[in-house]
Protein backbone atom coordinates (compact mmCIF):
# COMPACT_ATOMS: atom_id res chain seq x y z
CA UNK A 1 0.00 0.00 0.00
CA UNK A 2 1.17 3.62 -0.45
CA UNK A 3 -0.04 4.65 3.06
CA UNK A 4 2.19 3.74 5.86
CA UNK A 5 -0.11 0.28 7.87
CA UNK A 6 0.33 -0.67 10.88
CA UNK A 7 1.20 -3.55 12.37
CA UNK A 8 -1.24 -6.13 13.70
CA UNK A 9 -1.46 -8.30 16.78
CA UNK A 10 -0.14 -11.21 16.72
CA UNK A 11 -3.13 -12.97 17.12
CA UNK A 12 -4.61 -11.57 13.49
CA UNK A 13 -1.61 -12.35 11.66
CA UNK A 14 -1.56 -16.25 12.95
CA UNK A 15 -5.71 -15.78 12.65
CA UNK A 16 -5.38 -14.29 8.94
CA UNK A 17 -2.47 -17.00 7.90
CA UNK A 18 -4.24 -19.93 9.26
CA UNK A 19 -7.43 -18.40 7.03
CA UNK A 20 -5.11 -18.25 4.31
CA UNK A 21 -3.96 -21.77 4.48
CA UNK A 22 -7.25 -23.34 4.51
CA UNK A 23 -7.84 -24.16 8.18
CA UNK A 24 -11.54 -24.47 9.42
CA UNK A 25 -12.69 -22.60 11.89
CA UNK A 26 -16.17 -21.67 13.69
CA UNK A 27 -17.49 -18.09 13.18
CA UNK A 28 -16.01 -15.92 15.47
CA UNK A 29 -18.32 -13.70 18.17
CA UNK A 30 -17.67 -10.50 19.20
CA UNK A 31 -18.71 -11.44 22.93
CA UNK A 32 -15.87 -14.50 23.17
CA UNK A 33 -13.06 -13.81 25.36
CA UNK A 34 -11.16 -17.01 24.67
CA UNK A 35 -10.34 -16.99 21.59
CA UNK A 36 -9.84 -14.62 18.72
CA UNK A 37 -12.39 -13.17 16.06
CA UNK A 38 -11.89 -15.94 12.53
CA UNK A 39 -12.49 -14.36 9.76
CA UNK A 40 -14.64 -16.52 6.88
CA UNK A 41 -12.01 -15.68 4.02
CA UNK A 42 -8.49 -13.48 3.73
CA UNK A 43 -8.69 -10.71 2.09
CA UNK A 44 -5.37 -7.90 1.01
CA UNK A 45 -4.30 -5.96 2.06
CA UNK A 46 -2.79 -7.84 5.04
CA UNK A 47 -3.67 -5.70 7.76
CA UNK A 48 -7.73 -5.94 6.84
CA UNK A 49 -9.29 -8.98 6.41
CA UNK A 50 -13.24 -10.37 6.00
CA UNK A 51 -15.78 -12.06 3.69
CA UNK A 52 -14.77 -12.24 0.13
CA UNK A 53 -18.45 -10.00 -0.98
CA UNK A 54 -20.76 -8.21 0.50
CA UNK A 55 -23.79 -10.79 1.89
CA UNK A 56 -26.55 -9.79 -0.10
CA UNK A 57 -29.15 -9.86 2.85
CA UNK A 58 -27.12 -6.76 4.48
CA UNK A 59 -29.29 -4.14 3.20
CA UNK A 60 -28.74 -1.61 6.23
CA UNK A 61 -26.16 -1.23 8.29
CA UNK A 62 -26.29 0.96 11.70
CA UNK A 63 -23.32 2.85 12.58
CA UNK A 64 -22.07 3.29 16.17
CA UNK A 65 -20.21 6.52 17.51
CA UNK A 66 -17.08 6.49 16.81
CA UNK A 67 -14.52 5.56 20.50
CA UNK A 68 -11.53 7.61 20.70
CA UNK A 69 -9.46 5.68 22.50
CA UNK A 70 -6.73 8.32 23.03
CA UNK A 71 -9.34 10.95 24.69
CA UNK A 72 -8.08 13.61 22.12
CA UNK A 73 -11.00 15.07 20.63
CA UNK A 74 -13.47 17.59 22.69
CA UNK A 75 -16.54 16.96 22.25
CA UNK A 76 -17.87 19.28 18.83
CA UNK A 77 -14.99 17.29 17.34
CA UNK A 78 -16.69 14.11 18.07
CA UNK A 79 -19.67 14.79 16.77
CA UNK A 80 -17.78 16.32 13.44
CA UNK A 81 -15.71 13.11 13.16
CA UNK A 82 -19.47 11.13 13.39
CA UNK A 83 -20.79 12.93 10.82
CA UNK A 84 -17.61 12.24 8.29
CA UNK A 85 -17.67 8.81 9.25
CA UNK A 86 -21.36 8.61 8.14
CA UNK A 87 -20.72 10.66 5.35
CA UNK A 88 -17.94 8.23 3.98
CA UNK A 89 -19.66 5.01 5.00
CA UNK A 90 -22.69 6.26 2.51
CA UNK A 91 -20.25 6.82 -0.35
CA UNK A 92 -19.35 3.04 -0.41
CA UNK A 93 -23.20 2.48 -1.81
CA UNK A 94 -22.74 -1.12 -0.35
CA UNK A 95 -26.08 -0.40 1.93
CA UNK A 96 -28.24 1.76 3.61
CA UNK A 97 -26.19 3.46 6.80
CA UNK A 98 -27.95 4.21 9.90
CA UNK A 99 -26.69 6.80 12.31
CA UNK A 100 -27.14 6.08 16.27
CA UNK A 101 -26.05 9.30 17.38
CA UNK A 102 -24.50 9.64 20.70
CA UNK A 103 -27.76 10.57 22.89
CA UNK A 104 -29.35 7.58 21.19
CA UNK A 105 -26.75 4.90 22.58
CA UNK A 106 -25.73 5.98 25.75
CA UNK A 107 -28.39 4.11 27.67
CA UNK A 108 -26.45 1.21 26.28
CA UNK A 109 -22.98 1.76 27.32
CA UNK A 110 -21.27 3.62 30.65
CA UNK A 111 -20.51 6.65 28.04
CA UNK A 112 -21.35 7.74 24.92
CA UNK A 113 -19.54 4.97 22.88
CA UNK A 114 -18.08 2.15 23.57
CA UNK A 115 -14.99 0.83 21.95
CA UNK A 116 -14.66 -2.42 19.35
CA UNK A 117 -12.52 -4.52 21.67
CA UNK A 118 -14.39 -3.87 24.88
CA UNK A 119 -17.14 -6.21 26.49
CA UNK A 120 -20.28 -5.20 25.11
CA UNK A 121 -23.90 -5.35 26.98
CA UNK A 122 -25.34 -9.10 26.01
CA UNK A 123 -28.65 -7.79 24.84
CA UNK A 124 -26.98 -5.09 22.36
CA UNK A 125 -26.89 -6.51 19.02
CA UNK A 126 -30.46 -7.09 19.83
CA UNK A 127 -31.55 -4.10 20.87
CA UNK A 128 -29.72 -2.20 17.55
CA UNK A 129 -31.18 -4.93 15.30
CA UNK A 130 -34.89 -4.33 16.85
CA UNK A 131 -34.54 -0.36 17.13
CA UNK A 132 -32.83 0.00 13.54
CA UNK A 133 -33.55 -2.94 11.61
CA UNK A 134 -30.55 -3.26 10.64
CA UNK A 135 -28.73 -6.44 9.64
CA UNK A 136 -25.29 -5.47 11.01
CA UNK A 137 -23.41 -2.86 12.85
CA UNK A 138 -20.36 -0.98 11.97
CA UNK A 139 -17.88 0.28 14.87
CA UNK A 140 -15.06 2.57 14.54
CA UNK A 141 -12.40 3.81 16.91
CA UNK A 142 -9.37 5.98 17.00
CA UNK A 143 -6.12 4.81 18.15
CA UNK A 144 -4.29 6.85 17.30
CA UNK A 145 -4.21 10.98 17.51
CA UNK A 146 -1.16 13.27 18.21
CA UNK A 147 -2.94 16.43 19.26
CA UNK A 148 -0.30 18.81 18.21
CA UNK A 149 -0.19 16.95 14.59
CA UNK A 150 -3.47 17.30 11.89
CA UNK A 151 -1.75 15.13 9.44
CA UNK A 152 -1.49 11.48 11.17
CA UNK A 153 -4.29 9.12 12.72
CA UNK A 154 -4.62 5.63 13.27
CA UNK A 155 -8.17 3.61 13.07
CA UNK A 156 -9.81 0.70 13.92
CA UNK A 157 -13.05 -0.70 12.26
CA UNK A 158 -15.15 -3.85 12.32
CA UNK A 159 -18.47 -4.83 10.14
CA UNK A 160 -20.15 -6.91 12.59
CA UNK A 161 -23.34 -9.34 11.91
CA UNK A 162 -26.40 -8.55 14.17
CA UNK A 163 -27.91 -12.19 14.45
CA UNK A 164 -24.92 -14.20 14.82
CA UNK A 165 -22.52 -11.48 16.10
CA UNK A 166 -19.81 -12.74 13.62
CA UNK A 167 -17.17 -10.25 12.62
CA UNK A 168 -17.65 -9.52 8.77
CA UNK A 169 -14.66 -7.28 8.04
CA UNK A 170 -11.89 -5.43 10.35
CA UNK A 171 -9.40 -3.13 9.07
CA UNK A 172 -6.98 -1.58 11.32
CA UNK A 173 -4.72 1.09 9.84
CA UNK A 174 -2.43 4.32 10.31
CA UNK A 175 -2.06 7.65 8.10
CA UNK A 176 0.71 9.66 8.42
CA UNK A 177 1.26 12.50 5.63
CA UNK A 178 4.82 12.89 6.70
CA UNK A 179 5.59 9.07 6.21
CA UNK A 180 4.66 7.92 2.22
CA UNK A 181 1.13 9.52 1.84
CA UNK A 182 1.34 9.73 -2.36
CA UNK A 183 -0.05 11.89 -4.48
CA UNK A 184 -2.21 9.52 -6.08
CA UNK A 185 -3.68 8.74 -2.53
CA UNK A 186 -4.47 12.40 -2.45
CA UNK A 187 -5.59 12.93 -5.84
CA UNK A 188 -7.59 10.56 -5.65
CA UNK A 189 -9.46 11.08 -2.28
CA UNK A 190 -10.15 14.56 -3.73
CA UNK A 191 -11.62 13.33 -7.14
CA UNK A 192 -13.80 11.54 -4.98
CA UNK A 193 -15.02 14.28 -2.65
CA UNK A 194 -14.88 17.31 -5.66
CA UNK A 195 -14.56 15.76 -8.59
CA UNK A 196 -11.90 17.76 -10.01
CA UNK A 197 -9.24 15.63 -8.55
CA UNK A 198 -6.41 18.70 -8.45
CA UNK A 199 -4.03 18.41 -6.04
CA UNK A 200 -2.73 21.61 -5.89
CA UNK A 201 -2.09 22.50 -1.78
CA UNK A 202 -3.86 19.58 -1.01
CA UNK A 203 -1.14 18.45 1.47
CA UNK A 204 -1.02 22.41 3.22
CA UNK A 205 -4.79 21.52 3.73
CA UNK A 206 -4.58 18.00 5.33
CA UNK A 207 -2.09 19.14 7.75
CA UNK A 208 -4.20 22.48 9.07
CA UNK A 209 -7.58 20.62 8.93
CA UNK A 210 -7.90 17.46 11.19
CA UNK A 211 -11.67 16.95 10.07
CA UNK A 212 -10.13 16.87 6.07
CA UNK A 213 -6.94 14.47 7.09
CA UNK A 214 -9.91 11.90 9.09
CA UNK A 215 -12.26 11.88 5.47
CA UNK A 216 -8.98 10.91 3.92
CA UNK A 217 -8.26 7.95 6.07
CA UNK A 218 -12.32 7.08 6.40
CA UNK A 219 -12.27 7.05 2.54
CA UNK A 220 -8.97 4.96 1.86
CA UNK A 221 -9.85 2.37 4.22
CA UNK A 222 -13.42 1.85 3.17
CA UNK A 223 -12.22 1.33 -0.40
CA UNK A 224 -11.25 -2.07 0.31
CA UNK A 225 -14.73 -3.05 2.01
CA UNK A 226 -16.27 -6.38 0.44
CA UNK A 227 -18.02 -5.37 -2.94
CA UNK A 228 -21.54 -5.61 -3.54
CA UNK A 229 -22.00 -8.43 -6.42
CA UNK A 230 -25.55 -8.20 -6.71
CA UNK A 231 -25.85 -4.55 -7.67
Amino acid sequence: MIYRCRTLPAWIVTVMLAASAGAGAPPSSVHSHHAPPVFPSPAPPFNQGGIAAWPREINRVAVLPLHDTTSSLRPKSLLEYDRIWLGQLQRTERAEFVNLSRDRTDRWFTATSAESTSALPPDLFTAIATETGAQAVVMLDIVYLPQHRADSIGIRVKLIELSTQRILWMADESFDLREGLSRSTIKRFLKGQSGTGQVGNAKVALRQSPSLFAALAFDTTLRHLPPRLDH
